[in-house]
Formats: structure tokens, C-alpha cells, sequence
């Protein structure tokens, strides 16, 4: 499977995003592609948690203002919160074991996998 194209890598931000909102996860995090990103606050003091109602994307970003590690630069996120225990397995195994598959199986019909770079973001690359 070819790289995902612009349109499809807009198609798996938003579907981890609601896979992130089904699971309580959507917060303090940014998923950049694009050259934007899709982020639970728009930068001015607003949120949005877990709100499948309320899209923030900020135009004109790139990941690798905040962090050093992009890989490939297909799809990267950054987060706190949930997602950063989820990731990091503060949680009790089952539920990573369960929630950290489905997260892996959303990637794998892209064509993807993820690494982190640091424990608070990770990167996308072909499989």
C-alpha cells in the first residue's frame, strides 16, 4: 500500500479523532497533517474535549515547530492527558491491550504504524 494521499490523511485524522472521543481520549492533544492540524483547543484559550461537535484545525503548522522527531511527516500527534497514559501504559493492561489495538488497526488500513518520539508525541510511518 502506497503512502496515504492528502485527502486520505485528512480521512485518518479525523477518524482517530473520533476513535479518541469514543474512548474519553480526546484531550490536550494535536494531530498534524497536512501542513495543519486538528487540535482539541484553537490556540486562543478555547477547548474542546471530547466533542465530536467542535472541529479546531490551525492552518499553517508544522510538527516540527514542537517536537524533533516527524519520521516521515505522513500524520503525527502530540498529546497530554488520557491518550499520553494510554500510550505510555499507566492504564490497566486489558484496556491497553484493547484500546491501543483498535489505535493500531485504524493506522494498519492506511498502511501506517506509530512510534513515539518522545513520550508525548508520536509519528506515522508506512508498513
Amino acid at each position: 500500500m502506497s503512502k496515504p494521499n492528502a485527502a486520505r490523511r485528512e480521512k485518518l485524522a479525523y477518524e482517530i479523532k473520533d476513535f479518541m472521543i469514543r474512548h474519553g481520549l480526546w484531550m490536550d492533544t494535536r494531530i498534524y497533517f497536512n501542513g495543519k492540524a486538528l487540535s482539541t483547543d484553537d490556540g486562543k484559550g478555547h477547548y474542546a474535549y471530547n466533542n465530536p461537535a467542535v472541529d479546531y484545525v490551525i492552518e499553517d503548522v508544522d510538527p516540527r515547530r514542537y517536537f524533533d522527531y516527524t519520521g516521515e511527516n505522513i500524520l503525527c500527534m502530540s498529546f497530554e492527558g488520557p491518550m499520553y497514559e494510554l500510550l505510555n501504559m499507566y492504564v490497566p493492561m486489558s484496556y491497553y491491550n484493547s484500546v491501543e489495538a483498535e489505535f493500531r488497526d485504524i493506522l494498519k488500513k492506511y498502511g501506517l504504524s506509530y512510534e513515539l518520539g518522545n513520550a508525548w508525541n508520536l509519528s506515522t510511518f508506512e508498513i
